[in-house]
């Protein structure tokens, strides 16, 4: 008889939570779970996302307009996304950062997210950039959460993603951690999302505070960023590409790909050599190599990304890779 994914799966518990080794990036399969178009091609191929934890894409507090046309069920109208750019050559690809989505009160109250009955997580980014409105806008997200929790059917954590925060602001970020603690008190495991453009200094207050369960590391450098480790005019002479396609694009996207997992490594290493603790879960990896070498470097868990534009076929033994390095092998769930 063939086993099931299910069969073969190990998981992490984070504050209680019982989350899979593998995670998908928040909106690998957008807001609802329900995918992009082009995942129907992959499913005919028999690639697909099973055994992962599901990750919201990140909402904002109120509703921001797309850069593309989407239907209502937020489906793009084109079957390809005009704000993605793939570089296959040097295996990257380029996002448009802009926050788009319905805003909290909708994807809250969402019945595709209530009927949930794995574990999975909600991401939330500001908007806005004072402290003051920052602090005032979280308080009525976790009010909002703290509502609708009794209507989910699965536990769930929450990541906050701090990736356009500026270093400067790390005391916001802590007074953010600060307010979560009604959250924690009803078992939902707060998750900071950070990028390796983030000071190690800042991070490993995080690994102090009570509030902090886990990091999660984008694989995304924003465009022109870090220019000392990636050489932004090799790869692209005339500028982000994001631009040349008419989109009303605010930032110039963020870069992920085979490029960006040294420094991940690096970054990760650099943590744990701090004295950082806490759970790490990572995205970045492309191949089964990746994720021995993030398992090496210290990372806990992994997120999938941009394999499914550069890679899509390596998913598979990436899977296995994954279950074979992390989670609690002496209780495997079945």
């Amino acid at each position: 008889m063939k086993k099931r994914i299910k069969d073969f799966h190990r998981k992490v518990n984070i504050h209680g939570v019982p989350f899979e080794v593998i995670w998908g990036e928040a909106g690998l399969l957008n807001f609802y779970g329900q995918g992009w178009p082009y995942h129907k091609i992959l499913d005919k191929l028999g690639i697909n996302f099973d055994g992962l934890t599901f990750v919201s894409k990140t909402t904002t507090l109120e509703a921001h307009k797309s850069n593309i046309k989407l239907k209502d069920d937020l489906m793009p109208k084109k079957f390809f996304r005009k704000n993605i750019h793939i570089d296959r050559k040097n295996q990257c690809v380029l996002k448009d950062l802009n926050p788009d989505g319905p805003g909290a009160n909708t994807v809250l109250s969402s019945y595709q997210l209530h009927e949930r009955t794995d574990p999975f997580q909600i991401s939330f980014i500001s908007s806005i950039n004072t402290e003051e409105k920052r602090l005032s806008e979280f308080d009525e997200f976790v009010t909002m959460l703290l509502k609708s929790k009794n209507d989910f059917k699965a536990q769930i954590g929450l990541q906050l993603d701090f990736t356009e925060y500026k270093s400067r602001e790390l005391q916001t970020m802590l007074k953010i951690l600060d307010m979560c603690t009604p959250l924690v008190e009803k078992g939902i495991p707060i998750i900071v999302k950070i990028s390796v453009e983030m000071p190690i200094e800042n991070v490993i207050q995080f690994e102090k505070h009570s509030n902090c369960y886990a990091i999660t590391i984008s694989s995304m450098v924003k465009f022109g960023n870090l220019p000392n480790e990636i050489n932004w005019k090799k790869l692209y002479p005339d500028g982000s590409p994001l631009i040349e396609k008419s989109l009303h694009i605010l930032d110039l996207g963020g870069l992920s790909g085979k490029i960006i997992l040294p420094l991940i490594l690096t970054y990760i290493k650099g943590l744990r050599d701090a004295g950082f603790h806490k759970h790490i879960n990572s995205g970045g990896p492309l191949n089964k190599n990746d994720v021995e070498a993030l398992h090496h470097a210290g990372a806990n868990s992994i997120s999938l990304d941009s394999i499914e534009f550069l890679k899509p076929w390596a998913i598979g033994s990436v899977r296995r890779k994954a279950w074979e390095l992390f989670g609690d092998k002496e209780n495997l769930y079945k």
